[in-house]
């Protein structure tokens, strides 16, 4: 009977999981565990000896060495040929983290929600938090509040640091897809793509109404198993329905008044050509949304921000400000076969996928043959500017 392989620690996980040579359409996949990048990172960047190396990943140094060859070859291998590179799987558990101040005893029937945090607001880029600001909730209302600073940890630590502290839900801004495969390992709920004031996301999020938007800081496997692309919107027009609201991973700080407040807005939406795409005067109902929580797209937040109850705006969004810039990595080519139920697709027709935890996003069908399918996974209103005539009916 074969001895079972022994668990790989790692202190970092890839901030950085696929890389594609830019001048082929459609390059074989290499896959990389995150083992073997452990090893290189720690050999090579860190410049250990691969003594202190296998040290850090518990494992002996003979495998140390079969690692990193491993590892090594499939670098020669993509840059060679020009094929594409993802960092993914691999027999791995995460190295534990030590939080040196002290931190609220949890009850057992206490959820813990965890913000990344700056001055009140969700800090944006996840990777780079210096605080998360931590929630007990007890009875669906939150019982205690408490700062606690990171001292550091980045992007691969920053999983077990939250775990250390026993929180149950993250909620924060941009988020890379390997923090996200470690909060998913650790067992934490993700909630990305908020922004704004901390405690409206909270209280936005115990009602049920803040969307986790899978926001991402980088651009990840859309080829192969899993299709982590997060959620890319419901399919229909209604600017309060496209989990548009992540504002990326730099969006700037929002101020003013209603900022934490629900509201209610009446709106009409067109294109740059005049052409009407949605209108909550046509549905004869008022949108309703936290402002400031993360739940619309950033540019109608900013607008609504500052509005008085009865005034009417008009603003114009470039894509930036809107549901993002069309980008080529949320398109991808699967062979038929390995995805179940394509063989009934047309091109033009949308359909759903679901991430690797289950949640499930939108594509379009952009080309087919007998073995191929390609689907883009990007906002059907990625890359238009759009214009908003807004008027603020009430604050609540």
């Amino acid at each position: 009977m074969p001895r079972p392989t022994r668990c790989r620690r790692i202190e970092q996980m890839p901030v950085y999981r696929s890389f594609s040579p830019d001048d082929v359409a459609d390059a074989e996949t290499v896959r990389m565990t995150v083992d073997e990048y452990e090893a290189l990172r720690l050999l090579d960047d860190e410049g250990l000896t691969q003594e202190a190396c296998a040290a850090k990943m518990n494992v002996a140094r003979t495998t140390v060495t079969a690692i990193y060859d491993s590892a090594r070859k499939k670098i020669a291998e993509t840059i060679v040929h020009g094929k594409r590179l993802v960092i993914a799987g691999g027999r791995c558990e995460y190295a534990p983290v030590d939080i040196d101040q002290p931190i609220r005893e949890k009850g057992n029937d206490t959820m813990r929600i965890a913000v990344s945090y700056e001055n009140g607001t969700i800090f944006q880029h996840f990777g780079h938090t210096e605080q998360f600001k931590l929630y007990d909730v007890e009875d669906g209302k939150i019982a205690a509040e408490q700062i606690v600073n990171t001292n550091g940890s980045g992007h691969g630590a920053l999983a077990g640091f939250l775990k250390a502290a026993k929180a149950d839900v993250l909620i924060c801004g941009g988020i890379g897809g390997g923090a996200q495969t470690a909060l998913q390992e650790q067992g934490i709920e993700l909630c990305a793509g908020a922004s704004g004031n901390a405690d409206a996301a909270v209280q936005a999020y115990l009602r049920g109404e803040l969307i986790n938007t899978g926001a991402n800081c980088d651009h990840h496997d859309h080829h192969g198993e899993g299709h982590e692309c997060g959620d890319h919107g419901c399919g229909e027009h209604d600017c309060g329905g496209h989990d548009g609201g992540c504002g990326g991973c730099h969006s700037p700080r929002m101020e003013g008044p209603n900022v934490g407040k629900k509201v209610r807005t009446h709106y009409r939406g067109t294109f740059n050509d005049g052409t009407q795409f949605d209108s909550s005067y046509d549905r004869g109902e008022p949108l309703e949304f936290v402002c400031g929580a993360g739940m619309m797209i950033p540019g109608f937040d900013k607008a609504v921000a500052d509005m008085k109850v009865g005034e009417i705006r008009k603003v114009h969004l470039m894509p930036e400000e809107a549901y993002g810039v069309r980008d080529l990595g949320n398109v991808f080519t699967l062979e038929i076969q390995q995805l179940p139920g394509s063989q009934d697709l047309n091109v033009g027709e949308r359909a759903y996928l679901q991430t690797m935890d289950g949640r499930p996003f939108e594509v379009q069908v952009t080309a087919k043959d007998d073995k191929n399918i390609t689907l883009d996974a990007n906002h059907e209103m990625a890359g238009k500017e759009l214009n908003f005539e807004i008027e603020l009916v009430e604050v609540l």
